[in-house]
């Protein structure tokens, strides 16, 4: 991997913070694939030993005692990885390579939440984090502990220095991208190939675990959901579109109730009152429950007193 600046960690500035690859299920894993390495070097050996030992036993032999060594290296190799947060970039090591992103080269980020397997388990035990330099080199850190703070951390750095950028961009006009479906400008949100006007639009929810669930009207109410993965600079979308909103751009009535930018970082924390239908996600409802009361079939009390559903968040 090539940079087009300095490629040595004594550019970034001082070391802000360290993570680690998750050690106490991948440690079991490790001392298991070794104890199997050794029971299959042990039979190896005895099979060496005895000149009448059977094809089928020596071949098994083999075949145990190989696999089990790659998989304790490619295991190891994998243990030895490090991230490092500088003041100005952050550094990726393992056995292997280095390479280093200044925070000025990193055009776009993208988090993706990872659940656990078990049924109740209904947040995410990490996230799995892609960076993309202006260069076109590209990294994924993935079953890192703190994989959060690493993922929040390069999105607000991010933030900071492309935020200035992107507004004077969208006073001229220009529409701007998160990821390859979404983008923004002063005409409105488009959806792939699908523009939907600011005066259209009803509700924008941002969920940095869920992603983005847009509510327009054109004769009914409809839905657009974008997975989390699909979105590039989430934070950076989320400061845009409050930025937008303190404008008032488009009329303080109009857009009032067409951008709750941050419902994706807790801040409703009360419990929606009858009108506040755009809250009740926070709250732990999921979509077929909101649009129950958005149709009629129910009210807000109604389906606060009914409580949401008990049922894991598992990616699609």
């Amino acid at each position: 991997m090539s940079s087009t600046r300095d490629a040595s960690s004594n550019s970034l500035g001082k070391r802000v913070a360290t993570y680690f690859p998750e050690s106490r299920k991948y440690r079991k894993l490790l001392w298991l694939l070794s104890a199997t390495t050794a029971v299959g070097a042990w039979s190896l050996y005895h099979a060496l030993l005895q000149p009448d030992a059977s094809r089928l036993f020596l071949g098994s032999s083999i075949v145990v005692l190989a696999a089990a060594a790659l998989s304790t290296i490619r295991l190891w190799v994998r243990q030895t990885r490090q991230v490092h947060l500088h003041q100005f970039g952050v550094e990726y090591i393992d056995i292997v390579s280095s390479d280093v992103f200044h925070w000025e080269d990193i055009c776009n980020v993208w988090q993706t939440p990872v659940y656990s397997d078990k049924p109740n388990n209904h947040k995410p035990q990490g996230w799995t984090v892609r960076i993309e330099s202006n260069d076109e080199r590209r990294l994924k850190l993935d079953r890192f502990e703190g994989s959060v703070a690493i993922a929040r951390r390069i999105q607000n750095e991010i933030t900071h220095r492309m935020l200035g950028s992107y507004q004077h961009a969208y006073e001229a006009g220009h529409w701007l991208r998160f990821g390859k479906k979404l983008s923004v400008s002063r005409e409105g949100i488009k959806v792939g190939s699908k523009g939907i006007s600011w005066y259209e639009i009803n509700d924008v929810f941002l969920d940095e675990e869920d992603g983005v669930r847009i509510g327009y009207s054109h004769e009914s109410t409809h839905w657009l959901h974008l997975p989390i993965r699909t979105i590039a600079n989430f934070h950076l979308l989320s400061h845009l579109l409050a930025w937008v909103r303190s404008q008032h751009s488009i009329g303080i009535d109009e857009f009032e109730r067409t951008v709750n930018e941050d419902r994706a970082i807790g801040l409703f924390d009360d419990k929606p009152s009858e009108c506040d239908v755009s809250e009740l996600s926070a709250c732990g409802f999921e979509w077929d429950e909101i649009d129950d009361v958005i149709s009629g079939e129910c009210s807000v009390n109604e389906l606060l007193e009914r409580g949401p559903r008990q049922r894991p968040r598992v990616p699609k």
